[in-house]
């Protein structure tokens, strides 16, 4: 067998090689995508999220860590800030800071969740009007892209012509 014919089959035996290989993964792709429950995943979030017939408490005696119940609070229906509330309730006898969570001395109802906006499973966010988005956060991101932004009226010279080397 002369070089050229055996890099000739080395190449087409690569290539078959390849072929199988794709061949077998879309095959193992298919039967994974098979068995999704694609009925229960179209709402974009687990089941637990999308439908509950029952408000979230903390009972009497009940002991929370701080940073969950932040976070629970942070997706509340609440206008409340989480600090002012766990401060307001501890005024009132109701619940202890201690060092590592949160006790509470009496039933609490908490507020319910905000709707997830997202449509990806496993993906949390909510939309927000512009007026309720932070002024450092869009300041911030704008300064990234166009710091001199606030100085000019939407279109910037001095950013069109750097290019050119004309500034």
């Amino acid at each position: 067998m002369t070089k050229g014919k055996l890099l000739r089959f080395f190449i087409r035996g690569s290539v078959a090689f390849i072929a199988l290989g794709v061949l077998c993964a879309a095959f193992v792709s298919y039967v994974i995508i098979s068995e999704v429950p694609w009925d229960k995943l179209e709402s974009g979030a687990p089941g637990y999220i999308k439908a509950r017939s029952t408000k979230d408490k903390v009972e009497r005696g009940g002991f929370v860590k701080r940073e969950e119940l932040s976070t629970y609070w942070g997706w509340s229906s609440s206008d409340i800030g989480f600090r002012e509330k766990v401060k307001a309730l501890e005024e009132e006898s109701i619940l202890t800071v201690q060092k590592d969570g949160i006790l509470f001395h009496k039933e609490v109802h908490l507020p319910e969740l905000r709707k997830n906006s997202c449509s990806l499973i496993y993906c949390l966010q909510r939309r927000l009007k512009f007026p309720e988005i932070p002024a450092l956060l869009w300041r911030g991101l704008i300064g990234i892209e166009d710091y001199r932004f606030l100085d000019h009226s939407g279109v910037d010279p001095n950013l069109l012509l750097g290019p050119c080397g004309m500034t």
